[in-house]
């Protein structure tokens, strides 16, 4: 039987390259053939754990339809040879967050859910065990949830889809961004150099970013995509920079794309807004909020979470018209034999001057 070639990781910071069979197909379902998967921001954190090999990772996935069961054709609208790239989660597809593009909230998309599956998640012990990108080929499960890529759309490009859905969803989409409001945006790593991307599409009036002194490189980037002030969170004067940026008035959108966890981005994006503005926080677990600052200036309160299908249809358009400096985010290749340098090299922590790593598996 043919078989695909995938970089299991079988344990903490460990990958192995192995053979794996293909599945026999149903009417129901199909096969990809993986051209490129980003390493994204979470694929380094669970590498680094190891709890839940063996399993294939990547979910920042671009391919190419190599087979199509006719029932899956007419659901997915797509034939064999179409390029595609995929929403990482595997959903009911029968409830009401499903039928309306959200499916990061369907409840069986959630990791407590009976019977979870979610590419770049689910191991190898599952049948049929392709359920990541860092593999030749990947499993296409009757409830993927598949977007066409435009022929003239490069792979590389693509493979950004994602990580800018993300940023689409903190920026336009949760907020409700209309032309002319000021949006701030904390972190430079690449959901932060996104979300850029992601404001001046929606026509923001300024566009700040902060970042740390040591990200300079990422601040140039940030100003080729659309940013208008680029500021140091970690020098002195930073509130006051912040102050003279927004002219006094503070922020009408306020992002953190930096997942902190103490507290001070969150304090610092209360105290950096405008009356009304909206907050998109980050973090993972309790974040300490001033609940009365918040009373006071009549503040919105959105987490960040993932992506709905309407993020990604505008990430897809956003990234089509090729929009100035774009090309700069996409990531330093690895192959799949180099999948643990990839997974280092993705990790902010341990290479700080990558911004994004990329698996090609046919490399």
């Amino acid at each position: 039987m043919p078989a695909a070639l995938a970089a299991v990781m079988t344990g903490p910071g460990r990958t192995e390259l192995h053979e794996l069979p293909l599945p026999t197909l149903s009417e129901d379902d199909g096969l990809l053939r993986v051209e490129i998967c980003g390493v994204s921001e979470a694929d380094p954190i669970l590498f680094r754990r190891g709890d839940i090999a063996p399993v294939i990772l990547g979910h920042e996935i671009v391919g190419t339809i190599e087979r199509l069961g006719s029932v899956a054709a007419r659901r997915w609208k797509v034939r064999e040879g179409d390029r595609v790239v995929l929403q990482e989660y595997i959903a009911c597809g029968a409830c009401r967050w499903c039928a309306s593009g959200e499916y990061r909230l369907c409840a069986s998309a959630q990791p407590n859910a009976p019977g979870f599956l979610r590419y770049g998640m689910t191991g190898t012990n599952t049948p049929p065990a392709l359920w990541g990108g860092f593999a030749q080929y990947l499993y296409l499960h009757p409830h993927s949830i598949l977007h066409t890529v435009p022929a003239s759309l490069p792979s590389s490009r693509a493979a950004l889809c994602l990580p800018l859905a993300n940023a689409v969803q903190s920026v336009q989409l949760e907020p409700a961004l209309t032309p002319g409001k000021t949006v701030l945006i904390f972190g430079a790593g690449l959901i932060g150099l996104c979300a850029v991307a992601a404001a001046r599409r929606a026509d923001a009036r300024e566009i700040i970013l902060c970042g740390m002194t040591r990200e300079e490189t990422r601040f140039a980037q940030a100003r080729g995509l659309g940013a208008h002030h680029t500021l140091c969170a970690d020098a002195d004067g930073f509130a006051e920079a912040i102050a003279e940026a927004t002219k006094g008035a503070g922020a009408d959108i306020v992002i953190d794309t930096t997942a902190d966890t103490s507290g001070r981005v969150a304090a610092t994006a209360i105290a950096s807004a405008a009356v009304g503005a909206t907050l998109v926080l980050g973090g993972i677990g309790a974040i300490p909020l001033n609940m009365g600052e918040i009373r006071r200036k009549y503040l919105g309160l959105r987490p960040v979470r993932g992506h709905g299908s309407e993020a990604v249809a505008r990430a897809l358009a956003l990234l089509a018209d090729a929009p100035p400096g774009i090309e700069k985010l996409a990531g330093k290749r690895f192959s799949l034999s180099e999948a643990d340098a990839a997974l280092r090299a993705g990790d902010d922590a341990v290479s700080p001057d990558i911004l994004r790593a990329e698996l090609h598996p046919r490399m």
